[in-house]
């Protein structure tokens, strides 16, 4: 019976004058539903029969009606099929056809075409199909090797070359890997015929029908028949289109050599191997060099390629024999430049000559790049050695603070002892300016190592504005620009040089980074300007308002948030730590200054630094006095170091305060623990083992939230404002070697009540 003949998405809109010989037009009131029933039976009835190709006389007379209108069906099946060989253009497109007759003239199912495959697992491919599928093919998994997946009806023909037919798929031990989608797909039998040529088999062409048992003997014998005539069909079209693609690639080949040469966007020329005449040259070569067409083609490659004539021979020779088709030369152009290209180069046959075909590339601009990454690169593992020397130096200026701590400590008081015969006192004298001497290199030392910057004096920011951008010139990206818009007259501001120095670097640092993909412009600007002042920032009053401005990529909201916290940063891995704005806000917030920013996606960034002017000239520090006031408070001290311990118990003790002197910060804890309110304030080094000076601060803290903290380094790292350090009450910060005189202010100072 015909069933569920549904028409492909391509085939439903198709009119009845469309449709091949012996197919059955249907209005869309005829169109059925999956289980319908092609043609009624009155129908059936009054077909004209079709002789049958193997000269049996079909009739109503000898034949059941419904055997009979299986097999006219199949007849007109046949029939359409073989006009669609006739008229066949195209593999795929008789394919699909082909599998559409079977179902809408047939009334089968569904029915599809698989191809068979050489590869290791001898799978078998669906190239086309027809009627109800629904997905189907994509659960197959075919395959035409003698295994399980390879023993349904496609599998076999395809394997043995012969007509495979499971009458009842439910029954069938064969057809078990595909029972379950078959049986929700309304299937019931299938039968699979093998689509053979030259004494093989391709592929095999499947019928799958609603029916158990709907394959008899005659109708399989005309389904074979259609198999073979398909077969030859394919075969024919294929040794046809063949032969028609042959001819019309040699007809076509040299328009499409032109078309490709002519409009390709890469310069190009068509080089003779034999002496490197140019013999021809596309627009875009036209366009690259600067010579005409004409005056290309009376040139010779040695004209352009700065190459000796020798060489380019030798080159050309390796290209012609494909043992290498890419090259870097330099080329001359037509203005006298010469410009860096990348050639690929191959031997091509034009009308019976062999030439060489030469694409190039203007690689210019990318080994420029190329250097400078490389620049980079060398820069910055120059700066890595830089910083790890400066580690270094730092530890090893660390341990010598440490030494002469005691050396100056002693000195002093040494030099200030009123009981001291004069003798001694001179004696004292030297060794402390030794020792200050020391204490100056040490601090140079620190200055290299980057962990402290010098003493704040008036400072012209135009002069570090300057410094700074020659520094940072080689790095700029040749797509930004700099404009300035610096006022000379603007007055200096109290600062250290080396931080205010860092501030501007780090800035436009950010700034380049934000253009370097789009290019852009960096402004910087410098003025005095009148500034109301933020609560708890720089007071009211002239200030010089120094502005770093970019064109980039810009901030959202979010971002803008939180670009001052420490190790945020949007920039991608190994590109930034995320500390560079939050040291900018602690410089400036140490300089009394304050930072804005405004910034708009795709709008760029505004930095404003606002620090107050100074008339220029610096206070000259107090001369040293040797009365120091004496105070009294009870201090607990810890340093794991004993000579600076013993040192720093006998300065204590001279300048009236009550010390308890210990060089374990464990042991600290516990002495202090049980009597919290014996201790007026905590002295304590930074470094030491175990514990670290602010780690014992905040022990402490928790302990007595109120207790005051001065805190020693032998490195020279300030404190800044950063708020997990200032919450454990740490409030100075005293840098070895300690000299009397700072240590009697710093712990004057923190003993203040507030």
């Amino acid at each position: 019976m015909l069933r569920d003949a549904r028409i492909p998405k391509h085939h439903k809109n198709r009119s009845d004058h469309e449709r091949q010989p012996g197919a059955t037009a249907r209005s869309d009131s005829q169109e059925r539903q999956p289980g319908a029933t092609a043609r009624s039976d009155s129908q059936e009835r009054h077909s004209d029969s079709l002789p049958n190709p193997t000269g049996e006389d079909v009739t109503t007379e000898n034949k059941t009606g419904d055997e009979l209108r299986r097999l006219n069906r199949a007849l007109r099946a046949i029939s359409s099929c073989n006009h669609a060989l006739l008229h066949a253009e195209d593999e795929a497109e008789l394919l699909r056809e082909i599998c559409r007759i079977v179902v809408e003239t047939g009334g089968y199912r569904m029915a599809w075409v698989g191809y068979r495959r050489d590869d290791p697992e001898k799978s078998v491919e669906p190239v086309a199909e027809a009627g109800f599928e629904a997905g189907y093919l994509d659960t197959l998994d075919v395959s035409w090797a003698d295994v399980e997946r390879g023993r349904g009806p496609t599998g076999v023909a395809i394997r043995t070359a012969e007509v495979c037919t499971t009458n009842d798929m439910q029954g069938d031990p064969r057809f078990r890997p595909w029972r379950r989608e078959a049986e929700r797909r309304g299937y019931s039998s299938a039968q699979g015929l093998p689509l053979k040529s030259d004494g093989g088999t391709f592929g095999a062409l499947t019928i799958y029908s609603e029916r158990p048992f709907a394959f008899n003997a005659q109708e399989t014998a005309l389904l074979m028949s259609l198999a073979d005539n398909l077969a030859y069909g394919i075969t024919m079209l294929r040794t046809r289109t063949a032969a028609r693609e042959a001819g019309e690639e040699l007809r076509q080949s040299e328009a499409r050599y032109r078309s490709l040469f002519e409009n390709r966007r890469a310069a190009m020329l068509i080089i003779s191997p034999e002496d490197g005449r140019i013999v021809d040259a596309n627009p875009a070569a036209v366009d690259f060099y600067g010579w005409s067409r004409r005056e290309l083609c009376m040139m010779l490659i040695s004209d352009i390629n700065t190459l000796s004539r020798e060489e380019i021979l030798a080159e050309m020779q390796l290209a012609s024999s494909l043992k290498r088709t890419y090259f870097n030369f330099r080329h001359r152009l037509a203005d006298g430049s010469v410009r860096e290209v990348e050639v690929f180069s191959a031997p091509i046959s034009i009308q019976g000559r062999e030439m060489l075909y030469s694409i190039i590339n203007d690689i210019t601009e990318r080994r420029r790049e190329e250097n400078a990454r490389q620049e980079l690169e060398q820069r910055l593992v120059k700066a890595q050695r830089l910083e790890a020397i400066g580690t270094m130096a730092g530890g090893i200026a660390h341990d010598f603070n440490n030494l002469l701590t005691p050396i100056l400590g002693y000195a002093e008081m040494g030099e200030t002892e009123e009981n001291a015969p004069r003798r001694l006192a001179g004696y004292f004298s030297e060794i402390r300016k030794a020792a200050e001497r020391a204490k100056d290199l040490v601090s140079q030392i620190l200055t290299f190592s980057r962990t402290e910057g010098g003493p704040s004096s008036p400072v012209s920011i135009q002069e570090v504005v300057q410094e700074a951008l020659r520094l940072l010139r080689p790095s700029i990206p040749e797509a930004v620009s700099v404009r300035l818009e610096i006022d000379p007259a603007c007055r200096s501001v109290m600062a250290d040089t080396t931080k205010l120095h860092q501030v501007i670097l780090n800035l436009c640092t950010n700034a380049f980074h934000a253009m370097e993909e789009t290019g852009g412009t960096l402004t910087i600007g410098l003025r005095e300007a009148e500034h109301s002042g933020s609560p708890g920032k720089v007071p009211t009053g002239a200030s010089a308002e120094l502005s770093i401005a970019d064109t980039g990529t810009g901030m959202d909201e979010t971002t803008l948030e939180r670009i001052f916290e420490p190790f945020f940063t949007t920039k991608p891995v190994n590109r930034g730590t995320g500390l560079g704005l939050s040291v900018v806000h602690g410089i400036i917030a140490a300089l009394d200054g304050e930072i804005q920013v405004e910034s708009r996606p795709g709008e760029g960034t505004l930095f404003r630094i606002f620090l107050p002017l100074v008339d220029g000239r610096s206070a000259a520090p107090a001369p040293p006095g040797k009365a120091t006031e004496k105070g009294d408070a009870a201090i607990l001290y810890v340093d794991d170091e004993p000579a600076s311990l013993r040192m720093m118990e006998i300065m204590l003790d001279r300048l009236g305060y009550r010390a308890t002197a210990l060089s374990s910060p464990e042991e600290a804890v516990r002495v202090f623990q049980p009597n919290p309110g014996e201790f007026d304030l905590l002295l304590t080094d930074l470094s030491m083992p175990a514990m670290t000076g602010i780690e014992l601060a905040a022990r402490l803290h928790e302990i007595r939230p109120s207790l005051p903290v001065v805190l020693m380094t032998g490195y020279g790292k300030e404190i800044g404002h950063a708020r997990p350090i200032s919450e454990y009450g740490i409030t100075r910060l005293l840098k070895k070697p300690v000299k009397f005189a700072a240590l009697a202010e710093a712990l004057r100072a923190a003993l203040k009540k507030p």
